[in-house]
């Protein structure tokens, strides 16, 4: 695990600084017609293309999330790639890079080899590549609508429709036996499209070619429908309720409540119950400064200070992975804060370094290092694993699990970024310690969290002033107030 993410991390430093070649660029034919084209960098003598630029040209869609990461809306398998990072996800499956995914301004330049293999692979329609000439040839169905399948539920109808592009959808009800789904823009086929699975409930769906919509005819009179949709693998779901099994009445329906889905997740999602987790304990004493001072014992008395200081000032429930000299293994910590429920974790440490003089304040949260200073204070801190009676959990944690992990916990990384720079902010000001700034890193402890998670480093134990700075209560109170103060104020500006 060490070596592959410091592997990582010397492959992204040489990258950054190494010098790209200029080369040519890719022009795509769609259907006959000159579609456009994709720049192209040679770094090295691997060639990377434009992948924003060739979705453009093919008629791809692709999106870019909170988190920073893209998405690459290819039927049925999405892609995701994150900048910076030696690797993408393609549906389950992580497929590894030989180097990483760079951003430059509105492009995204990623291995041409994966982006032509992706597409041979995956792009509805016919397909060929010419290397030698840099020409993209493709010939697409003559129809978006690539698959029509059905299936009972215990009281509806569903059926899933696969789009070639996540266009447009909406329901127009017709009568009770009729319906009409509309997709615009898209191209469609005339006449009937065959029906895979269980299609009882349906006589016929017919395409409107000219008017872009499908026009589904019921067997039965329908009580309602529901249409949800489209989702990253181009995917609608059109959910039929028949009158028979939900009493009389008019046709009910329309598009899912995004709203109301909205504020519900809103409601579920008030930061009402933080988790703050002073680092180490028991057996294992973190690092020790000169005058014997124990990562431990600073980490503990500034979490005790902050719960004090968060039940006095905020509504929310504050809990705490431990409040004595107990050593908590990494693992079950952030189940702790998942099994209580938690809605924010703040794991509390000190920095250490063989520097004496390396001072001043930094702050993590979980994502492969993109610096080597943060990959070594991540692995400073997941060496704690040498207390624990069993390591089993940690023996599958190879470089492309922790990937897995960390993009699982990926929904959470604005939210821990923005945290994060609170803390250094709020901190800062209240101790004036140096600002070393936020990071990312690959810490057990945050691995897991279902909610935005951060780690401090609150000062170098290693440095002679700092420890004498922990070593003072009034200096702890100081960082407690200031982790504190960014707590609230993210609480603030999330509306909660």
């Amino acid at each position: 695990m060490r070596r592959a993410l410091l592997a990582v991390g010397v492959v992204l430093a040489a990258f950054a600084l190494g010098a790209q070649t200029p080369s040519e660029r890719w022009t795509v034919i769609r259907n006959g017609a000159p579609a456009g084209s994709a720049p192209a960098r040679l770094f090295g003598e691997v060639e990377t293309i434009d992948a924003l630029s060739l979705c453009d040209a093919l008629g791809i869609a692709y999106q870019r999330d909170e988190s920073g990461r893209y998405i690459l809306l290819i039927p049925e398998q999405p892609v995701t790639l994150v900048p910076d990072g030696a690797f993408a996800q393609v549906g389950v499956e992580i497929v590894h890079f030989p180097l990483p995914v760079v951003r430059d301004g509105v492009r995204l330049f990623v291995p041409g080899e994966f982006l032509l293999d992706l597409l041979q692979r995956y792009a509805p329609g016919t397909l060929r590549i010419d290397r030698a000439a840099r020409r993209i040839k493709w010939e697409r169905p003559a129809s978006d609508v690539l698959e029509l399948e059905a299936h009972r539920e215990e009281n509806a109808v569903v059926y899933r429709i696969t789009l070639a592009y996540p266009y447009p959808v909406h329901l127009e009800p017709v009568d009770s036996t009729r319906l009409e789904l509309v997709i615009e823009g898209a191209r469609l086929g005339g006449g009937a499209l065959t029906i895979s699975g269980d299609s009882a409930l349906t006589a016929r769906v017919l395409w409107d070619a000219k008017r872009g919509r499908a026009v589904i005819l019921s067997r039965v009179p329908l009580y309602g429908a529901r249409l949800q949709g489209p989702d990253l693998s181009c995917r609608i779901t059109v959910r039929l309720q028949p009158a028979e099994e939900n009493g009389n009445g008019s046709l009910a329906y329309g598009d899912t409540p995004v709203e109301e889905e909205l504020r519900e997740a809103k409601r579920s999602w008030r930061i009402d119950k933080i988790i703050i987790d002073p680092g180490h304990g028991g057996k294992d004493p973190g690092a020790v400064g000169r005058k014997k001072t124990r990562e431990k014992d600073i980490a503990l008395d500034i979490g005790l200070r902050l719960r004090k200081a968060l039940r006095e000032r905020s509504r929310a429930e504050v809990l705490m992975t431990r409040d004595d000299d107990t050593f908590i293994p990494l693992g079950e910590r952030t189940r702790i804060a998942n099994r209580s429920g938690g809605k924010l974790f703040v794991s509390i440490h000190c920095n250490s370094s063989r520097n004496r003089r390396a001072h001043g304040l930094e702050t993590y949260f979980l994502s492969p290092a993109r610096t080597e200073r943060a990959m070594k204070v991540a692995l400073k801190e997941n060496s704690v694993i040498q207390y624990e009676e069993s390591r089993d959990q940690y023996k599958d944690l190879t470089e492309e699990n922790f990937i897995l992990l960390a993009m699982a916990q990926a929904q959470f990384v604005k939210e821990s970024e923005q945290l994060a720079a609170l803390v250094q902010k709020e901190v800062h000001k209240r101790t004036r310690l140096i600002d070393r700034g936020v990071d990312q890193a690959g810490f057990y402890v945050l691995i897991g969290a279902s909610m935005p998670a951060i780690l401090i480093e609150t000062a170098f134990i290693s440095n002679p002033n700092e420890e004498g700075q922990l070593r003072s209560k009034a200096f702890r109170q100081k960082l407690a107030d200031g982790i504190c103060d960014a707590i609230l104020e993210f609480i603030d500006r999330s509306g909660t």
